[in-house]
């Protein structure tokens, strides 16, 4: 299975850390499970994914057609924040994010991820953060 999910704070923010090649069953596996994790969470629930690892996605309509039912997830969603420096996959991250209307941000690092989300929801601040999810990955970079 390319990704992973876990909380990088518990109940408040999900992390999913992609790796290789996103198929479209597997797409729709983490759209399903993605949904599941964010209504045992309290509200308002952000999402954080890692992108750094991935390849890429299978494109296709029916891709497109898929992530209509991300729709769900965008209803019951604060943010959604995507680490990632590959310049494809920001421009089809920025398109499933328009069509599901989604508010999303993409940053480079996890330092600016964590910042971003701590500005924007102010009762992140001073929860735990489980930030060695995010070391894990020596392509992200983390200030110490």
């Amino acid at each position: 299975m390319p990704y992973h999910i876990d909380w990088l704070v518990k109940d408040r923010v999900l992390l999913t850390t992609f790796s290789g090649v996103l198929t479209l069953d597997e797409l729709i596996e983490f759209i399903d499970t993605i949904m599941l994790e964010i209504q045992q969470g309290q509200p308002m629930v952000h999402h954080v994914s890692n992108s750094l690892g991935m390849e890429r996605v299978e494109f296709s309509l029916k891709t497109l057609q898929t992530l209509t039912r991300a729709k769900k997830i965008v209803d019951a969603l604060g943010w959604q924040i995507d680490i990632n420096r590959n310049p494809l996959l920001k421009m089809i991250s920025g398109i499933a994010s328009q069509f599901a209307n989604a508010r999303t941000r993409t940053f480079a690092t996890a330092d600016e991820a964590i910042s971003f989300l701590k500005e924007r929801d102010q009762t992140l601040a001073d929860l735990i953060w489980k930030t060695e999810l995010l070391k894990t990955d020596e392509t992200i970079p983390m200030k110490q």
